[in-house]
């Protein structure tokens, strides 16, 4: 594992135009990751409010 930590740390030294693409790439995900998670549950409370105000039928199914 360190002879395969050495060869990964030697191969961005030689390029740091990877380790720049790489880092960005990750950094997307995780923003996208981050908004995704966020704006789900403030669209569900939108949804509610706008719902009640204009007293639409409720999205979940009656019960029997």
């Amino acid at each position: 594992m360190k002879m395969l930590n050495k060869n990964i740390a030697r191969e961005f030294k030689l390029s740091i135009a990877r380790f720049i693409s790489v880092s960005a790439l990750l950094m997307l995900g995780v923003f996208v990751l981050i908004g995704l998670n966020v704006t789900g549950s403030n669209m569900r409370s939108t949804a509610q409010k706008s719902y009640t105000a204009e007293h639409l039928a409720s999205t979940l199914p009656m019960p029997r």
